[in-house]
C-alpha cells in the first residue's frame, strides 16, 4: 500500500469513527480503484457493508481481503470480523473451517498492538476458543505476549491457555506478573502451577497468600445458625477456580452433600493447616472431617500430623464425623487385616512396601511367594483406580517395580470374578451410621471398573442400554445377588470400619461371598452426570434414600450435641 493511500485511509478512518460513514466509504472505494490489492480498504468496506445491512457484501469483502498481502493487524481485523459474522449467523461449521485452515501471521512488532488492535486479537482468540481451536488461540496470543505487561485481563487469558496445555511453568510466569492478590482464580492457579514446578519455598509463598485470602468458606444465604457444620477440608490438590465453594469442596461425597443439603445445614469450611484460621470466630454445632485419606494420615510423619489435626478438632468440643485418628486406621492394609476373619468375605492378600531397584530380585521373589499371578500393583495414596496396573508375569513385575523405584506401593491378589455376561462388576454401598445402603453398580469389559464420566464409559453404557434394567433389578434389595446374607455381611464389614459416613466397594462372587475391594470416606456417593446423560444415569431411588439418611444422621448428631 502506497504511503499516500495509507494516509488517505487513515484520514477516512477518522471520519468513519466519527460517524461520517458515506464520506469514509467514498475514500475507501477511491483507494481500491487505484489499488485493487488493498486489503485494508477492502476490510473497511466490509465494515461499511455491515453498517448498511448488507452482510453478504461484507463477507465477500473480508474473504477477498484475506487472499491479499497485508500487515498482521489488518489481516487479524478482517479475519475476526468475518469469523464473528459467521458465528452471529449460527454458521459455526463455516467459521471452524475458516479458522481451522487459516495460518495467522506473526505479529511484526514493535510497536505493540494498540487498544483497537488488541481488541481484535482477543475477539479472534475468543472465536477460536468457542470453536475448540485452543492451540491456535494460544499461538496467536503468544505472538504478542511480550507486549502484555500491565494488561491483566489478557495476561490472565494467556495463563489460562498455558494452563490448559499443562504448561505449568509458563503459566506461572504469566500469573506472577498479574497484580491481583484478591482474585481467587489467580491465587489458586498460582498454587496449582507452583505445586507442579516450583521449589517448596516458592510453593509455600503462594499457598500462604491463598490462605490469607481464603482460609475459610462460609455458606451463603443461610439464616438458621443453629445448624452450622464445620468441614475440615484439605488444602492439597488445589485447582484453578474463581469459586470459594469449589476451592474448599471437591472430589468426594462431602462436596456433594454440602451442595445438596445447603438449604438444611450451614456448611462452613476451613483449611485446618492454615495459620490464618481464627477458631474463636467459628461457632459450629458439628465437625465433619474431610481430611480422611488413611494412607496419607498414617504415612511417614503421620502421627505428628494426626495429633495436630486431632488437637484442632478437640478445640471445638463438638461431635466429630470421621475423626482423623479413626480415618488414619482405614488404610487398605489395615482394612484387609481387620476383615480377614469375617465369614462370607473374600479379601485379596495385600502387601505394602517401598519399591527398591537394589532389592528388585528379592522383592520380586517375595511377592511371587506370597501372591499368585496375575497380581495388582497400585499406589498407596490415589483413589478411583488411579495408578493401578495388572501384572501377569515376573518380567512385567520387574519392569513395574523399576518404574516405581522408591515409591511406596501396594501389591495384592487379582481375583477373577466376571459375570455370566463376561463383564467385570463393582458395587458401591453408602454407609451412614449403622445403615448400609447399596446404591449403585457399574459394569465394564475391563478389570479396572470405572464409573460413567469418561467418554469411553458413556459409550459403553449407550451401547448396552439393557444394563440399566439389570442395575435397577440389582439395586432393588434383597435379590438373588444382593441377598439377605450378602446384606448381613456388608453390615459386618461396616462394624469393622471405624468411620461414620463412608463407602464400601465390593462385588458378589458366584458362590454368594462378598469380594471386598475397599472402604473409605473419600468416595463419591451420588451420580455426577448432567441431565444430558439421563439415558445412562444410575438408578436414582437408592441415592435418594442415602441422601435422606445423611440429612437425618447430621440432624441427629447436632440435636444430641445440643
Amino acid at each position: 500500500m502506497s504511503s499516500d493511500n495509507e494516509i488517505r485511509i487513515n484520514e477516512a478512518l477518522t471520519l468513519h469513527r466519527k460517524g461520517s460513514v458515506a464520506e469514509a466509504k467514498a475514500v475507501y472505494e477511491s483507494v481500491l480503484r487505484q489499488d485493487a490489492q488493498n486489503a485494508n480498504a477492502l476490510g473497511l468496506l466490509g465494515i461499511v457493508a455491515i453498517q448498511e445491512g448488507d452482510r453478504s457484501k461484507a463477507e465477500m469483502h473480508w474473504a477477498r481481503s484475506l487472499a491479499l498481502p497485508s500487515k498482521p493487524a489488518i489481516y487479524i481485523r478482517n479475519l475476526n470480523n468475518l469469523a464473528v459474522t459467521l458465528l452471529e449467523d449460527g454458521r459455526d461449521a463455516e467459521a471452524i473451517e475458516l479458522l481451522g485452515r487459516t495460518d495467522i501471521p506473526d505479529w511484526a512488532g514493535p510497536p505493540p498492538p494498540d487498544e483497537r488492535e488488541l481488541k481484535s486479537i482477543i475477539s479472534l482468540i475468543l472465536c477460536q476458543l468457542r470453536l475448540g481451536l485452543s492451540k491456535k488461540a494460544r499461538t496467536l496470543l503468544e505472538s504478542i505476549s511480550q507486549y502484555l505487561a500491565g494488561n491483566n485481563d489478557t495476561l490472565r487469558l494467556l495463563a489460562q491457555l498455558r494452563l490448559d496445555d499443562e504448561d505449568y511453568g509458563s503459566a506461572l510466569d504469566a500469573l506472577k506478573t498479574i497484580e491481583a492478590d484478591d482474585d481467587l482464580w489467580i491465587l489458586t492457579a498460582r498454587v496449582m502451577c507452583a505445586t507442579k514446578v516450583s521449589p517448596r519455598e516458592e510453593l509455600w509463598t503462594h499457598r500462604d497468600r491463598l490462605f490469607q485470602f481464603a482460609s475459610v468458606y462460609v455458606g451463603e444465604n443461610f439464616t438458621d445458625q443453629r445448624k452450622t457444620i464445620l468441614v475440615l477440608n484439605p488444602a492439597d490438590n488445589v485447582v484453578a477456580t474463581p469459586s470459594a465453594f469449589d476451592l474448599h469442596f471437591h472430589s468426594n461425597y462431602v462436596t456433594q452433600i454440602a451442595d445438596r443439603l445447603q438449604d438444611i445445614f450451614n456448611f462452613t469450611s476451613v483449611f485446618a493447616d492454615s495459620p490464618y484460621v481464627k477458631k474463636d470466630e467459628l461457632k459450629p454445632h458439628l465437625i465433619l472431617n474431610n481430611i480422611v485419606n488413611g494412607e496419607v494420615l498414617s504415612g511417614a510423619g503421620g502421627k505428628t500430623a494426626n495429633d495436630a489435626l486431632a488437637d484442632f478438632v478437640a478445640s471445638f468440643d463438638k461431635p466429630v464425623i470421621n475423626h482423623p485418628l479413626r480415618a488414619a486406621m482405614t488404610t487398605r492394609q489395615r482394612n484387609a487385616s481387620s476383615l480377614k476373619d469375617l465369614e462370607n468375605v473374600v479379601i485379596p492378600k495385600t502387601i505394602r512396601f517401598i519399591a527398591d531397584d537394589k532389592q528388585m530380585d528379592f522383592q520380586s521373589r517375595r511377592l511371587a511367594e506370597k501372591l499368585d499371578y496375575p497380581l495388582i500393583i497400585r499406589t498407596t495414596t490415589f483413589q478411583s483406580g488411579i495408578g493401578m496396573v495388572k501384572i501377569d508375569n515376573p518380567d512385567q513385575l520387574r519392569e513395574e517395580l523399576s518404574i516405581r523405584n522408591r515409591q511406596e506401593i501396594y501389591a495384592h491378589d487379582f481375583i477373577e470374578n466376571r459375570t455370566e455376561d463376561g463383564f467385570y462388576r463393582k458395587f458401591r454401598a453408602g454407609v451412614v451410621g449403622d445403615k448400609v445402603i447399596p446404591h449403585w453398580v457399574d459394569f465394564s469389559d475391563n478389570w479396572n471398573v470405572h464409573g460413567r464420566v469418561l467418554p469411553e464409559r458413556k459409550a459403553f453404557y449407550r451401547d448396552r442400554r439393557y444394563l440399566r434394567d439389570v442395575e435397577k433389578e440389582l439395586m432393588t434389595v434383597p435379590n438373588d445377588t444382593l441377598s439377605v446374607n450378602v446384606l448381613r455381611t456388608l453390615e459386618n464389614i461396616r462394624k469393622k470400619v471405624p468411620l461414620d459416613i463412608f463407602g464400601i466397594d465390593f462385588d458378589v462372587m458366584a458362590d454368594g461371598r462378598v469380594l471386598f475391594f475397599e472402604a473409605n470416606a473419600s468416595m463419591l456417593l451420588f451420580d455426577t452426570l448432567g441431565p444430558e446423560y439421563a439415558d445412562i444415569h444410575r438408578y436414582a431411588e437408592p441415592s435418594r434414600r442415602l441422601q435422606a439418611e445423611i440429612a437425618e444422621f447430621l440432624q441427629r448428631k447436632i440435636s444430641i450435641a445440643g
